[in-house]
């Protein structure tokens, strides 16, 4: 068994159908976790999952296979189920065997999963094409499907100089069952008083930040959700790091202008 199944088998075991932090402990902020691409999984009871020293997120929770850079130190996995029943997910994820040798990446090599195929300039994947993106980002290079529940699609938009696994913006889209999901999330995030509720081309939608647990809080990532006239759900997502660089409104701005910008392909 190889390290993704390995943990895959362990989170199953844990958390069928859980959506894990977005943001976990301490030790994830030292670590630089205002920049790192997020996966959650969908349901009941939260699951956290420690800091990875070698694999990113994406290695467990999508279909395609990958591996981060090494920081020093074996890897170890932490799989705790809580009981939180919101929903978000990790930055990164331990993993609790090292891969076999021929398996292991080079020094300074990464992975990343190509779970949609080539997507060209990234504009067009899950049923949607992005019109608007800020000043300077480009495709992340790579695409996930179902780290965020099944029928989810995931993909990036970064800086040039920015490091495979590291994100600017990060765009879902949520389809049939995991669409269902994200509306009553939009609905209890719209009464939330920190939130701002929008209108996108003439949905409803809000914009808020969103904590550990995917809840609306004072200080988190900042996110844009609404719901397409094609029943599937999206959610933009700003790297901390990013808004903080930009400022608040900057961001509102920006994640404004992005989805007012995305359409339906389907």
């Amino acid at each position: 068994m190889n390290v993704e199944e390995a943990l895959k088998e362990a989170m199953s075991a844990h958390v069928a159908d859980v959506r894990a932090p977005a943001m976990l402990g301490r030790e994830v902020r030292r670590r630089g976790r205002a920049h790192l691409v997020r996966f959650r999984v969908a349901g009941a009871a939260a699951l956290t999952v420690a800091v990875a020293a070698a694999f990113p997120a994406y290695t467990a929770l999508t279909s395609g296979s990958a591996a981060g850079p090494a920081t020093g130190g074996p890897p170890a996995v932490q799989v705790t189920p809580s009981g939180d029943p919101s929903e978000s997910g990790p930055d990164r994820v331990e993993v609790a065997t090292p891969p076999p040798a021929e398996e292991s990446p080079a020094p300074g090599e990464v992975k990343l999963p190509q779970d949609l195929g080539d997507l060209g300039d990234g504009r067009a994947f899950g049923g949607i094409r992005v019109g608007y993106l800020p000043d300077g980002l480009i495709w992340g290079k790579w695409s996930g499907k179902n780290g965020f529940g099944t029928t989810s699609y995931t993909t990036t938009y970064v800086t040039p100089e920015q490091a495979p696994g590291e994100y600017s913006v990060q765009i879902v889209v949520f389809e049939k069952g995991a669409a269902k999901r994200m509306k009553t999330l939009l609905a209890a995030y719209r009464k939330d008083e920190r939130a701002e509720k929008v209108s996108v081309r003439g949905a409803d939608g809000v914009i808020a930040s969103l904590g550990e647990g995917a809840e609306v809080a004072d200080t988190g990532t900042p996110t844009i959700l609404w719901t397409l006239g094609s029943g599937a759900a999206v959610e933009v997502m700003m790297s901390p790091a990013m808004a903080e660089r930009i400022g608040p409104e900057g961001a509102r701005h920006e994640l404004k202008a992005i989805a007012g910008g995305v359409r339906a392909t389907r």
